[in-house]
């Protein structure tokens, strides 16, 4: 099974009052760059709960709901914040755009 991985700039604790909010950083390339880890952290999240169900581990199954909830979190989060700054983010490398 693959290792789940946070972005350095967000944690993902198990309990939902122990969890900052997500926040992008200032730099529009920045901001770009941290959503598409946590698009990559979701991704890899869902890989490892289809892993688990494929191999009829419910234990860790269920762990992983908790992770997978924080980082589907943190992309509605990201989301958000990358729409309301949709003006700023034209100024973000193109690169990393398209």
């Amino acid at each position: 099974m693959q290792q789940f991985s946070e972005h350095t700039e967000a944690t993902h604790p198990s309990t939902p009052e122990a969890r900052a909010k997500y926040t992008l950083p200032r730099n529009p390339d920045r901001a770009i760059q941290a959503m598409m880890d946590t698009i990559d952290n979701l991704r890899t999240s869902l890989i490892e709960e289809t892993e688990a169900l494929n191999d009829a581990d419910t234990k860790t199954f269920m762990i992983l709901q908790g992770k997978k909830i924080d980082v589907a979190r943190d992309y509605m989060d990201g989301i958000t914040q990358l729409i309301a700054r949709k003006d700023e983010m034209r100024k973000a490398d193109p690169k990393l755009i398209k």
